[in-house]
């Protein structure tokens, strides 16, 4: 599919050094996405606050469990174009560097 509107995203983050010897870092950022009739009808979009750790497995090896909360505002939160609601989600990457 494509879009015929535009969509842009803005974020930020910091990590903060929790166990220096190890690596271990605690992760936040905030992001919010505008919608302008990019899928949906309407303009809207997202605000999205994370919290994360990186936890360092080898030399090379990370895992970065995360938890995140997302709230839709505008045309994204109404029934008609887009039916989002506020939401908390979890995940957890892993990352490999060489």
């Amino acid at each position: 599919g494509s879009a015929d509107g535009n969509y842009f995203a803005f974020s930020i983050g910091h990590s903060f050094t929790l166990e220096e010897d190890h690596g271990i870092t605690l992760d936040v950022g905030q992001e919010i996405g505008i919608n302008n009739e990019a899928f949906i009808n309407g303009d809207g979009g997202y605000s999205l606050t994370s919290v994360g750790l990186t936890l360092p497995l080898s030399e090379n090896v990370t895992a970065s469990p995360v938890i995140a909360y997302s709230v839709p505002f505008g045309d994204l939160e109404d029934s008609n174009d887009g039916n989002q609601d506020e939401e908390f989600y979890t995940g957890v990457s892993l990352g490999f560097g060489f």
